[in-house]
């Protein structure tokens, strides 16, 4: 609940105080040191392409959740009443000790636009609609999704 509550004064405060401009993509930092937490929301909120879901089901399910929460607070395009401040959320995850939960909220502006092209010597231009911007494990190829939690194994003995 301390995440969803620090999410929902963030954004209240991201209009309010026209620190972005609506309708915006969130991005959210989870875990990891300050400086992690803070790479990661930067990430999330411009390198994924909206529509992305992080392929763990639980974060994906909070992702959902936290786009609604966000278009429920009432403010909609250019801080006027309405139900559009968030285009999509992002929120990518770092590991860290439970005691201590990091957590940075990042807003990637609408006006902010972005094009992914290679420029061939011949002139050729090629665009990309997904850029290949991060590794095999940041783009979660290598990472077997399967439910390991301690209630799981907790449950087949």
């Amino acid at each position: 609940e301390g995440i969803k509550r620090f999410y929902l004064d963030s954004l209240i405060a991201f209009g309010k105080r026209g620190l972005a401009c609506q309708p915006a993509i969130i991005g959210i930092g989870l875990g990891g040191t300050k400086d992690a937490c803070m790479v990661l929301g930067k990430r999330a909120a411009c390198l994924r392409v909206v529509g992305d879901e992080n392929p763990d089901p639980k974060i994906a399910a909070l992702e959902r959740e936290f786009k609604e929460l966000g278009n429920s607070i009432g403010m909609g395009a250019m801080g006027f009443v309405g139900k559009s401040m968030v285009i999509d959320c992002h929120i990518e995850v770092g590991y860290c000790h439970t005691g201590g939960m990091q957590m940075s909220v990042h807003a990637f502006c609408l006006s902010s636009r972005r094009a992914v092209a290679r420029i061939h010597a011949d002139g050729r231009v090629e665009f990309r609609t997904d850029p290949d911007w991060f590794t095999p494990y940041q783009r979660r190829e290598t990472i077997d999704w399967e439910d390991t939690s301690w209630q799981s194994h907790a449950k087949s003995g």
